[in-house]
């Protein structure tokens, strides 16, 4: 250790020290190498692609000249090579042609045509630009349609039946502006919305808008007239009522009911009343224009039809048949049935009567009691039922 520290102290001094200059001057000589060892590669490279490009053109000259060194390969190749004509605009063109131009709207484009120098270099060709002739479409104007402001309100129809609610439709922004008059009297919209028309005749209404009228309208209201007359007729032979409208108009239909049961369509009917008692008639009433009404009328029967037939017989007195079975052209048909439920008689004719016999040799005794049923059909094809019980008595004159 001692040896060192004394070494050390001999070459104290002579050591020069390493500064900061000498390491700015070994950074340049290193960037300097870098810089030309760059350079030396460029070369290489520019050499490199410099011999390819011109190993490359020989290649090409040495095609060209030996393919087209000869006259028949020039001409071989003029053969094969495609020839376009420039596109030139004939005035006689049909008219399909032009669509087919102007569907097609061909856009500028190059077309290469060969085209010979000299004779020096016919084996060079020359790149010519052609624009071939486009069409343009003729263009027409569109006329543009303005939709004009709706209405704020709209009447949908002027001829209405009493019992009905006006039909319109109205701006809903501009109803609260909106009122109308109908007979004298001002309400909403909302109120002449829901009003039913109560009586025929015609009214004017006016549409206001603030106050001013905007609009006017005549609107009918139809109403049928109805009324029912009717007459009672009891005669022994044909006892029945006949009913009849009021007043008749043309082109409208009559509907008849007698309890709710459908009997007539036409403006006038005669019916028979098989019992005694109270009924109520309805008749409905369709005008032409579809307004329709109604009336209804009570009629109280006092003497029930049922065919005028009598409930007690005597054989020996005569025949028996409902005397309302005997009008001329009435058909019907009669059944006559025991307590059993057999029927012991029919008749469909009004000559034909029965006369108390059960069979060949059987006869009805005093006190017997019997079931008559007959059906009539009417001149208006319905078919009506009748029929009672039928007590047999011998002491009957």
């Amino acid at each position: 250790m001692q040896a060192n520290k004394n070494i050390n102290n001999l070459f104290n001094g002579f050591e020069k020290e390493f500064g900061k200059g000498d390491w700015n001057g070994i950074e340049s000589r290193v960037l300097d190498n870098n810089r030309k060892f760059i350079q030396n590669k460029s070369k290489f490279k520019i050499g490199v692609f410099t011999g390819l490009a011109a190993c490359l053109a020989l290649g090409l000259i040495h095609f060209n000249t030996s393919t087209f060194n000869s006259p028949k390969q020039v001409e071989r190749a003029e053969q094969n090579t495609p020839k376009v004509s420039p596109v030139v605009e004939n005035k006689q063109l049909s008219e399909t042609n032009e669509n087919e131009l102007i569907a097609e709207k061909p856009s500028k484009m190059e077309i290469d045509v060969p085209i010979e120098k000299s004779a020096k270099s016919s084996n060079s060709f020359q790149s010519k630009k052609l624009e071939p002739v486009i069409r343009k479409e003729s263009q027409v104007p569109v006329n543009e349609t303005v939709s004009p402001d709706l209405p704020k309100f709209v009447l949908h129809k002027t001829t209405y039946c009493v019992g009905e609610k006006p039909s319109f439709i109205s701006d809903y922004a501009a109803s609260r502006d909106l009122s109308v008059k109908w007979n004298n009297e001002i309400m909403t919209i909302e109120q002449f919305k829901q009003m039913k028309l109560s009586s025929a005749g015609t009214i004017e209404l006016k549409v206001l808008e603030n106050d001013k009228v905007i609009q006017e309208h005549i609107v009918v209201c139809q109403s049928p007239e109805v009324g029912i007359n009717y007459k009672k007729n009891y005669n022994i032979d044909n006892p029945y009522v006949q009913f009849n409208a009021m007043k008749v108009a043309e082109n409208t239909n009559y509907d008849w009911y007698v309890d709710g049961e459908p009997i007539a369509t036409a403006d006038k009917f005669e019916y028979t009343f098989a019992s005694k008692g109270i009924y109520k008639i309805k008749m409905v009433v369709r005008s032409s224009s579809g307004c329709m009404d109604s009336s209804f009328k009570t009629v109280r029967i006092l003497r029930g039809y049922n065919l005028m037939a009598t409930t007690v017989y005597n054989p020996e007195v005569g025949k028996w048949l409902p005397l309302g079975l005997k009008k001329e052209g009435l058909a019907f048909k009669l059944r006559i049935i025991d307590q059993e439920g057999h029927t012991i008689f029919t008749s469909n004719n009004a000559k034909d009567e029965w006369d108390g016999s059960i069979s060949e040799n059987n006869h009805v005794v005093n006190g017997d009691l019997f079931y008559w049923v007959a059906q009539v059909t009417d001149s208006n094809g319905k078919i009506n039922e009748y029929g009672n019980s039928l007590l047999i008595n011998s002491k009957l004159e």
